[in-house]
């Protein structure tokens, strides 16, 4: 889905997102940032 060009800024995104982040296992960092990505509803909670 993405270009070439596209995909070497995604992966060096999620580089610098484990770099900053070592603790962390590589797919949790990919997963998170696959998941901001994503359009969502707006959720409201209702009482």
């Amino acid at each position: 889905m993405r270009s070439v060009p596209q995909q070497v800024a995604y992966w060096a995104k999620v580089g610098r997102a484990a770099l900053d982040n070592p603790d962390l296992p590589i797919e949790f960092v990919r997963d998170t940032l696959v998941a901001v990505e994503e359009e969502s509803e707006v959720f409201e909670f209702v009482e």
